[in-house]
Order: structure tokens, then C-alpha cells, then sequence
């Protein structure tokens, strides 16, 4: 509860919080403005008139994680709180691979940040949460792509690896290069 309070979370809310959720929110940075980086970029499109479209809807965002067994997420939340005391250096390290464009450190860095915890629950969140999230986000993100001028945003996580968005848009046929 006292590592959730930091994040201001009221104790009613947490009382009723799901395991996969309190995991989720250990596992974020504390928020320092009250905006999310999603919304920053939502909000700065449609301040310039762009239009906007969602590759997921939130109820397909919590059905990966519900899709995770409860006896799975008490362990992932666990996890997450034996882990909490590293989360600032791992998440410091994860930027840094971002800023460098070195998406193999930042799935070594997620990989390995996974290992710590127990070996079930890192391969159900992957599949669930990240390999069939990635699928479906390519899926919804073609129609945007053969439209032209798309910027399309998504966690830096799911860029890189085999079954990363990157590889799967060039299987697709996309020539796919970074923007400096």
C-alpha cells in the first residue's frame, strides 16, 4: 500500500485495485506532471488539427493483462515489489538505450529486468502482452501507412526483437528507417 501511496494512489483505490494493475503501476516511473506521454502526443495532435486514431481500444489494453491468470498476477505483482528498489536505474537505462537508438540494449535491458522475476509470468506477459499486442497493432496500423504521412506512436518496447513491430513491418514489405 505505502509504495502505491507514492503514487498517489488513494487507499480505496488500491483496496480494489487488481493485482495486474498494481503490478503495472509499480512498474512505471512516479508520475512527475499528471501527463502520461501518451496524452502529451494526443493532445498536441489535436491541438494541430490532426487526426488521431487508436491501434488498440482499452478494453483490448486490459484484456492482455486480465488474460494473465490471478495466481500469475500475484506473482507479477510480488515481483514487482521485491523489484520496486531498482525500478528508478532500470528505467534510467532504458531511456539512455532509447536516446542512443539502441533497441537491442533496450530488449537486453527488458529481457533481463524479466529474468529477475519468475520465468512463467515473464513468458505469458510477453506473449500476451507484448508478441500479440505487436500483431494487432500492425494490423490497424497498415490502412494509416498506405494512407501516407502517418506518425504513429507506440511504446518503445515494442519496436525491437523478432516479433518486434520493426521486423514485422519489414516482413510486411515496409522499408522501415530511423528519424534523426
Amino acid at each position: 500500500m505505502q509504495l502505491l501511496a507514492a503514487y498517489g494512489m488513494p487507499e480505496l483505490v488500491v483496496q480494489r485495485m487488481k493485482p495486474w494493475a498494481a503490478a503495472a503501476t509499480l512498474s512505471l516511473p512516479r508520475p512527475q506532471t499528471g501527463l502520461f506521454l501518451d496524452m502529451l502526443l494526443y493532445t498536441q495532435a489535436a491541438a494541430q488539427g490532426k487526426r488521431v486514431y487508436g491501434l488498440e481500444t482499452v478494453s483490448e489494453q486490459i484484456g492482455a493483462m486480465e488474460s494473465i491468470p490471478r495466481d500469475l498476477q500475484i506473482i507479477m505483482l510480488r515481483d514487482a515489489v521485491a523489484q520496486h528498489d531498482q525500478l528508478d536505474q532500470l528505467i534510467e537505462a532504458l531511456i539512455n538505450a532509447y536516446l542512443q537508438r539502441d533497441l537491442n540494449t533496450l530488449e537486453s535491458i527488458s529481457d533481463k529486468a524479466m529474468q529477475q522475476g519468475d520465468a512463467r509470468v515473464a513468458q505469458l506477459f510477453t506473449s500476451q502482452v507484448v508478441v500479440n499486442r505487436n500483431r494487432r497493432m500492425l494490423e490497424r496500423m497498415q490502412p494509416r501507412l498506405d494512407e501516407g504521412n502517418a506518425f504513429i506512436a507506440v511504446g518503445a518496447l515494442h519496436l525491437p526483437g523478432k516479433d518486434g513491430l520493426l521486423t514485422l513491418l519489414r516482413n510486411k514489405g515496409y522499408r522501415v528507417n530511423p528519424v534523426y
